[in-house]
């Protein structure tokens, strides 16, 4: 297996997301980008990515080896 992603519905991007999908205590879908990524500062896993350009995070992915960081 090379990977796994999550993604949320499109229509439900303006909000929290009713299932949570939970990483080291903090709810990926749950909290605005900025403060999932605040919580983590700079301890993400480099086989982690976590994606979204709005208010909410869009996807998370999980890969077999280390990827290249999203400009």
């Amino acid at each position: 297996m090379a990977g796994i992603g999550l993604s949320r519905d499109p229509l439900t991007l303006t909000g929290p997301a009713t299932c949570a999908v939970v990483l080291r205590g903090i709810d990926l879908f749950g909290y605005p980008t900025a403060e999932v990524s605040d919580a983590f500062s700079d301890s993400l896993p480099p086989t982690l990515r976590l994606s979204g350009g709005g208010l909410y995070l869009t996807s998370v992915s999980v890969h077999a080896k280390s990827v290249p960081a999203e400009s």
